[in-house]
């Protein structure tokens, strides 16, 4: 039987019309599990978020799914990743995409790495990197990426510097950030940007879940060219 924290992921998968395997259900479940393990361990989400690890985390990673649909995404950045947010819930659900989880601080991406080993998911893999800066493992794959995703990791118009150098000339990119809070400067901020072509907050697709219309949370979509 499932766990109810995984049954009312499941209602809320059915409410939004969000076809979800039993082994994805299942693998959502073990990252969970697996979540709170490294917590113990290393700083990866905040403790007073634990009981409600499933809502607060791997449903709001789940918001992105919409988005990442729409634009029929197919080679995923994730800045600064921590735990695995929103990169591995994304990878779980969408297993024909390929993911890369990056972040700067090696205990997490060891953490990440050895979630993604456990979950058995062949799509993802992490990548110590600032991204951003030059000659890392990141800068070997530039061009590679159609979108990146992130969670409140810093301010829009700095994330979007950082993409940059990992675009062709020409390329275009769609940047697709959870936030919270009043956005309306960072936006306009962005959209001062030459590379920005476009810059909107979107509401929450999961209308079925009023806890993330309580706690003002949005994703952020800005169109990138180089």
């Amino acid at each position: 039987m499932l766990h109810p924290d995984l049954q009312n992921l499941r209602r809320t998968f059915e409410a939004e019309g969000i076809d979800a395997a039993p082994v994805q259900l299942d693998a959502l479940g073990r990252y969970t599990e697996l979540l709170l393990d490294w917590n113990a361990k290393v700083n990866l989400i905040s403790r007073k978020d634990e009981r409600d690890t499933i809502r607060n985390h791997v449903l709001h990673s789940l918001t992105l799914l919409p988005a990442l649909q729409k634009y029929a995404a197919q080679n995923v950045l994730d800045i600064g990743t921590g735990g695995g947010l929103p990169g591995i819930p994304l990878a779980i659900m969408l297993p024909d995409v390929g993911f890369v989880l990056a972040d700067s601080i090696g205990k997490k991406i060891a953490a990440v790495e050895d979630m993604i080993e456990q979950l058995g998911l062949s799509n993802a893999s992490a990548v110590k990197a600032r991204v951003g800066e030059g000659n890392t493992p990141l800068s070997r794959k530039t061009g590679q990426f159609d979108t990146a995703v992130t969670r409140a990791v810093s301010k829009l118009h700095d994330m979007v510097r950082w993409v940059l150098p990992l675009m062709e000339t020409g390329g275009e990119l769609r940047l697709l950030a959870l936030k919270g809070g009043d956005v309306s400067q960072e936006i306009s901020r962005t959209l001062t940007l030459p590379s920005v072509l476009g810059a909107e907050a979107l509401a929450i697709p999961f209308t079925s879940e009023p806890y993330f219309m309580e706690q003002e949370k949005c994703i952020i979509d800005v169109h990138i060219q180089r």
